[in-house]
């Protein structure tokens, strides 16, 4: 965590807040995070679990050699069915969706976070370096 008192020895008040604000961005992405894995496996998992679908599927292509399936389950036309047919699925389906699009949206913006402070100290530096 960045210290206010650390904080004060940049005389550059722009960056100093930006800076400062900081951390609060990454506690968004963070929060999201955590709130899509909490998702993700207390309510998808045990839904496909409880309807006899593997959750593996597709797996060896994010975790290299792992002894699990890797035929996607969209190449189930009977379980893909099944599932679209459900509307408890549908429901689980549209809210991880929502949750996708918002945290990628904080991403996007800890990224312009993230230019705007390096672009600040940039300018910052440029400025230093011009007067002496």
């Amino acid at each position: 965590m960045i210290s206010a008192d650390r904080l004060q020895i940049i005389s550059n008040k722009n960056l100093r807040r930006q800076l400062a604000g900081w951390e609060s961005v990454l506690d968004e992405v963070r929060d999201d995070q955590s709130r899509d894995s909490d998702f993700a496996f207390n309510r998808v998992v045990p839904f496909l679990i409880q309807h006899g679908i593997s959750t593996g599927h597709g797996a060896n292509s994010q975790y290299g050699d792992w002894p699990v399936p890797t035929e996607s389950i969209a190449a189930d036309a009977e379980i893909l069915t099944q599932l679209l047919a459900d509307p408890e699925f549908r429901a689980l389906l549209d809210i991880r969706l929502a949750d996708l699009y918002h945290t990628q949206q904080e991403f996007v913006l800890a990224m312009q976070a993230a230019d705007e402070i390096l672009n600040e100290i940039a300018s910052y530096s440029a400025q230093i370096s011009s007067t002496h």
